[in-house]
């Protein structure tokens, strides 16, 4: 059996990184990308968030794509450092990323990945 390949939606404070790191540990699941947005922190602080993340879990090769820095119907409100820290990831110290956002907007990335390859991908959202 095929694992399921999945792109997670995120806005990566401590919950949403073990989520990467479960994902990547499962042979069920293949992750083929992750995708940030304006959450729990900033949307840079997330997309580094994302990219520390898959660094530490050596698969830096898996591509983030920067998507939303606000919501689209009310302000932004992040949930502050008393939940998830400064960094947006409680007292983890993580690795620098040596790897960069994938060009684009992440609506669009998401676009491309589904059209290139129908009913192949799903897309987990878990941002807030």
């Amino acid at each position: 059996m095929h694992p399921t390949r999945i792109i997670i939606d995120t806005d990566p404070g401590v919950d949403d990184a073990l989520t990467f790191l479960l994902a990547l540990a499962s042979p069920e699941i293949q992750l083929e990308a992750l995708t940030t947005v304006q959450g729990n922190v900033t949307i840079e602080k997330a997309t580094r968030n994302a990219l520390s993340v898959l660094e530490l879990a050596h698969a830096s090769h898996i591509p983030v794509a920067q998507g939303c820095s606000h919501p689209l119907v009310k302000s932004p409100h992040n949930a502050g450092e008393d939940v998830h820290g400064a960094s947006g990831i409680g007292k983890a110290i993580l690795p620098e990323p040596t790897s960069e956002p994938a060009k684009g907007h992440a609506v669009d990335y998401l676009i491309e990945r589904v059209l290139a390859e129908p009913n192949e991908i799903s897309i987990f959202p878990i941002a807030r």
